[in-house]
């Protein structure tokens, strides 16, 4: 069996093409620091529309800079997570809006205590090395939602940890308790718990308080994996290529603007492209142009020396049958 989709000529040309999207397109940039340090780094930027067009030559250099390799530590720091050194890595999804209880149920609003029940489920798979939260409680204020998840991961596992961050004043309270947690600042440096995940928003915008956040989360050099959702035929091209493109320039940008934040610090090269189905309005994650999407971008990143990241081991059943047997054995053996 063969996981390769693309050439060694075709990540070449997939690669000259979003760096030619880069400087001459150009992404959206809504933060008044980050335009700033484009600027001074010699990129095209518009304040008023708060556009960038970044030259190749600084993209490239930017991405070189990036730290390759970095591992994040559970509680117990002998349980942790290696990137970048040929390592595989398994978490579930950080957060999820609404649950089911029993396949083929009513949706419902994910609360705390789901967190609770996911850290310790997470904690006793052995297949699972970075427990994530998989729940974002509706019923704790936004504000400080990210801070109350992070306390409930640390007290219900010894594992590393994965949640959705929110904003600048929410990621001072989580380096505090990484600090607290570790016993100083240079302890929480060096043996991080967590990471921000940088989104950026299809096609090539960035949300502000996405960036916002990590000019706090840098203090601690927390790792930063990158992964834009570009969704082919709606937020990207009709065309695995184009799409491709894309969402290789969207990564690329955020790369740059964790450099410009903090020079050298680590990266993860990721996302989750998919299709989108205009008759059913809906992305199906494992539809066989979304894999082809992850193994091809992979690629990509594998090319530039990154350490990269995928949504695998998923399915698009609403049941427990035959489909999200095949689509969740399928999507692993290629992740």
């Amino acid at each position: 069996m063969t996981t390769q989709v693309l050439t060694e000529d075709q990540i070449e040309r997939l690669s000259r093409a979003s760096l030619e999207i880069l400087e001459r397109v150009g992404v959206v940039v809504p933060h008044e620091d980050a335009l700033r340090r484009f600027a001074d780094a010699g990129a095209d930027v518009d304040f008023g529309t708060q556009l960038v067009r970044i030259p190749p030559e600084l993209v490239l250099r930017l991405v070189a800079g990036a730290g390759k390799q970095f591992t994040i530590y559970g509680r117990d720091v002998s349980k942790k997570a290696e990137f970048g050194v040929g390592k595989r890595n398994y978490n579930s999804i950080a957060g999820e809006a609404l649950w089911v209880d029993s396949p083929g149920g009513d949706r419902r609003y994910a609360t705390m205590a789901d967190v609770a029940s996911a850290a310790k489920v997470g904690d006793a798979l052995d297949c699972i090395n970075i427990v994530s939260a998989m729940a974002d409680p509706i019923e704790t204020p936004v504000a400080y939602r990210c801070v109350e998840v992070m306390a409930e991961l640390i007290r219900n596992s010894t594992k590393p940890i994965t949640f959705w961050f929110h904003d600048r004043s929410s990621a001072k309270f989580i380096n505090e308790i990484s600090i607290a947690l570790r016993g100083s600042e240079k302890a929480a440096e060096d043996h991080p718990i967590c990471y921000p995940f940088l989104e950026p928003i299809s096609p090539l915008r960035f949300p502000y308080h996405g960036i916002d956040l990590l000019f706090v989360t840098a203090e601690l050099n927390l790792p930063v994996p990158i992964g834009p959702m570009a969704q082919m035929g709606l937020s990207a091209p009709a065309t695995v290529a184009g799409t491709l493109a894309q969402e290789n320039a969207e990564i690329l940008a955020g790369i740059c603007i964790t450099q410009l934040i903090r020079p050298g610090a680590p990266v993860l090269f990721g996302g989750a492209p998919a299709e989108f189905h205009m008759r059913a309005a809906t992305s199906p994650m494992l539809g066989i142009q979304a894999l082809r999407l992850d193994v091809a971008y992979a690629a990509i990143g594998k090319a530039l020396g990154l350490p990269t990241q995928s949504y695998m081991a998923l399915s698009d059943s609403k049941f427990l049958d035959a489909q999200a047997g095949a689509e969740t054995f399928g999507s692993a053996l290629l992740s």
